[in-house]
């Protein structure tokens, strides 16, 4: 079976500098990530998710893990129900403060594999910080299950640091894995991004996906990488004020991945198995293992990838108050709306 993974943060779904806050709000930000972005992943992962409690996911579409906060907004899992059947949360049992939520994905046809969003710490001066989460979100919470494994996000990382996860912690990286194209290198561009009005001109790879693929052990199941490529990197146009500006100061990246099982002739128990056993049994979550009983997992039917929050006019301030997901109504898209193609720089990092 085939896996669409898109990756972004989202910046709270703020307006940008660019946008006229009179016709563009946070409610329309939201509405283009539904419509325009994810609107045919099966696995998202998102950075910076707003704290506001007006804020939801309609539940009809999409699981949703813990959200888990870091130095702004929350990050989170979203799986699509068609998709997948069960989603349970790991390493959230506060042995490991990172900056990450993770969890087990069981596809309808019963394959299992564990999906990290990541938003590590910013910074050119945080470099051990950054090597230590990552570190422990591969060795403490990715690596005890022996699954296959898909870790994305807003890393923070520095050209420099690439041998870091690709060699010392043995990470695929997506980018690497289909060729390295400077085309669709940089996620993070002020040169023709300018989300921050004030903001220096540079551009930098800060977003990755990452994956593993675990040998021997329990794997029954290998991930192989397909297409590669950026989301959000096109401006917006605002049919009402005909303003065009970017949807995030981040660009997005999309992974297209084939699940393919493999056929093993030792069917004896391995510790990785009963691992996974072990924690689903101690889970508070483990009743959400069972579609007929979780309310998360109710089979609903006319299913839509809507996202909707309350009418805001005015550009937003960061909210502060943490909260979990909600459910709310959904709406119809946008009117009035194109993109234009902006073609990125092919310099190197700052």
């Amino acid at each position: 079976m085939k896996l669409k993974v898109v990756t972004l943060n989202v910046a709270e779904f703020l307006p940008s500098n660019e946008a006229d806050a009179t016709t563009w709000t946070q409610q329309r930000s939201l509405n283009h990530f539904a419509h325009h972005i994810v609107h045919d992943a099966d696995v998202v992962c998102v950075q910076e998710w707003p704290k506001s409690p007006s804020i939801g996911l309609d539940k009809k579409v999409w699981m949703v893990s813990d959200f888990v906060p870091s130095h702004c907004g929350l990050c989170a899992v979203m799986l699509r129900r068609s998709t997948f059947k069960d989603m349970d949360t790991v390493g959230s049992e506060g042995k490991h403060s990172v900056p990450c939520a993770t969890v087990l994905a069981t596809t309808h046809c019963g394959l299992v594999l564990l999906v990290s969003s990541v938003h590590n710490t910013p910074f050119g001066t945080e470099e051990a910080s950054r090597l230590r989460n990552l570190t422990i979100i591969v060795d403490n919470i990715i690596k005890p299950f022996g699954l296959p494994s898909i870790i994305a996000g807003d890393f923070n990382m520095r050209a420099a640091e690439d041998p870091s996860a690709t060699m010392l912690l043995r990470l695929k990286d997506s980018f690497e894995e289909a060729g390295s194209p400077k085309e669709k290198k940089f996620t993070f561009n002020t040169k023709i991004n300018r989300y921050h009005e004030n903001s220096r001109r540079y551009n930098a790879r800060y977003d990755r996906i990452y994956f593993s693929n675990v040998k021997g052990g329990c794997t029954r199941m290998s991930i192989i990488p397909g297409s590669f490529d950026l989301v959000a990197h096109t401006k917006i146009t605002d049919g009402e004020s005909g303003n065009k500006f970017f949807l995030s100061d981040h660009f997005g990246l999309t992974q297209s991945f084939a699940l393919e099982t493999i056929t093993k002739h030792n069917t004896t128990k391995t510790n990785s198995d009963h691992k996974l056993l072990k924690h689903r049994e101690k889970s508070p979550l483990s009743s959400s293992l069972s579609p007929s009983s979780s309310p998360l997992n109710t089979p609903t039917t006319k299913p839509t990838s809507s996202f909707v929050i309350k009418d805001q006019s005015k550009k937003s301030k960061r909210p502060s108050s943490p909260i979990g997901p909600s459910s709310i109504t959904t709406t119809k898209k946008d009117k009035k709306m194109d993109v234009i193609t902006i073609i990125d720089s092919d310099e190197e990092d700052d």
